[in-house]
């Protein structure tokens, strides 16, 4: 009888660890498969001239980086997905482009900022009746 109930405590227990390292190797396995890597390079217009310390976040994670010495940027360790990724770089208008990341690949978005010059209307009306300087709004 002993021998018996030492048989059935000793299969549980090969049961439980078969259970436990099927359910460890495929949580590997998973994690293994979610690394992911966005890279890219942040240039200047069409001299191509790279671009450092620019701001690149990938929007939907929250994650951000800044571009080296010769305009490169890099995220590690992303999970598969569509993203959303924002360059920003102070006085320029930011650049957001979207782009696929694969599970376990490595995805290349590139950005060119285009430099343009800054235009802005201003539009100037008159009352058409004299006034002194004092009663005016403001001064031109």
């Amino acid at each position: 009888m002993i021998n018996n109930l030492e048989i059935k405590a000793s299969t549980a227990g090969l049961r439980f660890a078969v259970i436990l390292a099927c359910v460890c190797f495929l949580s590997l396995q998973a994690f293994g498969q979610t690394n992911a890597t966005l890279k890219g390079t942040v240039t200047l217009g069409e001299s191509g001239k790279p671009i450092h310390n620019v701001i690149v976040t990938i929007m939907q994670l929250k994650r951000t980086v800044g571009t080296d010495e010769q305009g490169n940027y890099e995220f590690k360790d992303l999970p598969p997905g569509r993203y959303n990724v924002l360059a920003h770089l102070d006085r320029v208008p930011d650049m957001v482009q979207t782009v696929d990341v694969a599970a376990g690949a490595t995805a290349t978005l590139d950005f060119r900022v285009e430099l343009g010059g800054l235009s802005e209307q201003v539009t100037v009306t008159a009352s058409g009746t004299e006034q002194v300087l004092s009663s005016s709004i403001q001064s031109v």
